[in-house]
């Protein structure tokens, strides 16, 4: 499935690609590259459809999730079609594309091989034992995890993670300010690492389970700047991402909540005084010190417009010494 990605292809254009490659090189002729092609589109369109529909709520987003029976239903469908078009057959693949789906998820391990061998050992012995052909329902599977999971949360072939610093407006209109967060995604499971104002700053991790990789429901949308990190030569992003949530579990939310000094300055805090954006310059700078990204965050918000105070003025994360991963 690493064809599409390769080429610089993404999305519906990524999949036909690794879905002709891939159908070609299996089977040694144009035929097959053509019904893989269309194996991969069909299961990517179905993908997608399920995404929109959990996206939107309809029939309940947990029922188009990745595990949920909508989006279960949806992939059976695509397995009796593409079955059936390879000259297999319809309940093999029906039920072993359905049954990857609700099945597959529980067996995850985060590693794009193992997880294929899963959803095809799974597809295929469902398959069998509903008297059917393994080897049908086994490729059927197999399809259906590349041409959806992988290609929708691009976890094949590279870390899946992803991670953003993301502001929306705050403030008065003369002084524009940017309240941050920190974006964690892995493949279906998104992380928000954030803190609100009150008598105390306190500090949260939100998790949301989301098809896709993408936006959770309490992120953010980044109106004000975004900016993704990226790891440096010899790290991995996963661990950064470890990182970052290790870091956001020590704050104790012991500090007073402050406002930026209207007399210093209205786009900087007074020394001492933290916000929610000294929250997740204390994260960065626990996961990445010597990479400077709090002053990346800065100049990414100035160049829109927008002040990101606190930011300054990091909240030391406890305990101080790098300890954890």
């Amino acid at each position: 499935a690493g064809w599409g990605p390769a080429l610089g292809l993404e999305g519906a254009g990524g999949a036909a690609v690794a879905g002709f490659a891939s159908g070609a090189i299996s089977s040694g002729s144009l035929k097959g590259g053509v019904q893989g092609m269309f194996t991969a589109m069909a299961f990517y369109g179905v993908g997608s459809a399920a995404d929109g529909l959990q996206a939107s709520g309809g029939g309940g987003s947990s029922m188009w999730g990745g595990a949920g029976v909508g989006r279960a239903a949806m992939h059976a469908a695509a397995g009796c079609l593409t079955s059936s078009v390879s000259g297999g057959n319809c309940k093999d693949g029906a039920i072993g594309s359905g049954a990857s789906v609700l099945l597959g998820s529980g067996t995850k391990t985060g590693n794009p091989a193992i997880d294929l061998v899963s959803h095809a050992v799974i597809g295929g012995t469902v398959s069998y034992l509903s008297g059917g052909k393994f080897a049908n329902g086994a490729r059927s599977a197999a399809f259906s995890y590349l041409f959806n999971e992988c290609m929708h949360t691009r976890m094949c072939g590279s870390d899946s993670t992803r991670i953003t610093v993301s502001g929306n407006p705050v403030g008065p209109t003369w002084s524009p300010w940017a309240h941050s967060e920190i974006q964690i995604s892995s493949g279906y499971e998104f992380d928000v690492l954030e803190a609100q104002g009150g008598l105390h700053l306190t500090g949260a991790t939100t998790s949301y389970f989301t098809s896709g990789g993408g936006g959770g429901l309490g992120a953010n949308g980044g109106t004000a700047f975004s900016l993704s990190i990226d790891a440096p030569p010899g790290d991995a992003l996963g661990a950064v991402a470890s990182r970052m949530r290790y870091a956001a579990s020590l704050y104790d939310d012991s500090n007073f909540y402050g406002l930026p000094s209207m007399i210093l300055a209205p786009s900087r805090m007074a020394f001492g005084s933290y916000n929610s954006n000294s929250y997740v310059g204390g994260i960065l700078d626990y996961a990445l010190p010597a990479a400077g990204l709090r002053w990346a965050v800065q100049w990414r918000a100035a160049s829109n417009g927008y002040s990101v105070p606190g930011m300054e003025n990091p909240r030391p994360m406890q305990p101080v010494q790098r300890s954890g991963p």
